[in-house]
């Protein structure tokens, strides 16, 4: 692997998709990704998780299991789903259950990350895998109400 490839691989902090991930988002879908609305629905979700988190929504034990879970590699994604879906329980009225459950997985990565950096890469894995496969439906949702 050459640097320059290296660096399109590498995960981005800032929150910005890098040009290779867009490329590749885009031929799995027969579209392009309007990265623009990528970074809308972001941003409506950070708004939502920062509520969220606020509130006092997770606590550090929720966490500390996960990371416990994580570093013993018995994290399955049933059980992700299910911590993400008993948070989801206590959520105010109004806001979407789905759309809450992507903000508190979001929510999940940034918290097992700041207290473990080594586990970013796995967690984020995971984390990707677990809204592939059961929210795609609401951010597409999410992309069609621009």
């Amino acid at each position: 692997m050459n640097l320059h490839q290296e660096e399109e691989d590498s995960l981005e902090t800032d929150g910005n998709n890098s040009y290779r991930e867009c490329q590749m988002l885009a031929a799995q879908g027969g579209t392009e990704v309007d990265v623009n609305l990528c970074r809308e629905i972001g941003a409506q979700l950070a708004i939502l998780g920062d509520k969220l988190e606020r509130e006092g929504r997770i606590n550090q034990e929720i966490v500390s299991n996960l990371i416990d879970a994580m570093l013993n590699e018995s994290l399955s994604e049933e059980r992700f789903s299910k911590v993400v879906r008993s948070l989801v329980d206590n959520i105010p009225p109004g806001i979407e259950q789905e759309k809450a459950e992507v903000a508190i997985a979001m929510i999940l990565t940034k918290k097992v990350a700041s207290s473990v950096p080594a586990l970013l890469q796995r967690f984020f894995q995971a984390t990707s895998n677990l809204l592939q496969r059961n929210y795609l439906t609401c951010l597409q949702r999410l992309a069609s109400q621009r």
